[in-house]
């Protein structure tokens, strides 16, 4: 019986111990992962923005569009800006509004974006 009592007692330590390091690691990996985003976001993406979304989603130019103006609203939209942008000038919901298509190396920056975003 003692046996049983000190087995069952390591087991359960063994168990704590393993499912609390798992833990940690996957918040630590989540937190790694949301960093690695957003400083992809203010590398490259919030520069394209300001480029070719502003003046209209940019509320510090006059923008008076839903605002582009920090990650959290960009990562809000983000796929439906990247459907818009993919559209071809001339078909309803085109982004950007009367101005040219961005190139295929801007708009596979958002797609990369977007698909980090996802992992």
């Amino acid at each position: 019986m003692k046996k049983f009592i000190l087995l069952t007692s390591l087991c359960l330590s063994f168990a704590l111990i393993i499912f609390s390091c798992s833990r940690k690691s996957a918040a630590a990996l989540a937190s790694k992962k949301q960093a690695a985003h957003v400083a992809m976001y203010e590398s490259s993406v919030k520069p394209l923005i300001a480029a070719k979304c502003s003046p209209c989603h940019l509320p510090a130019e006059g923008g008076k569009k839903k605002p582009f103006d920090n990650y959290d609203s960009v990562k809000a939209v983000s796929a439906d800006i990247v459907r818009r942008i993919e559209l071809n000038p001339g078909e309803k919901g085109f982004m950007p509004f009367k101005k040219s298509k961005l190139s295929a190396e801007e708009i596979a920056v958002f797609k990369k974006w977007v698909a980090e975003e996802v992992k």
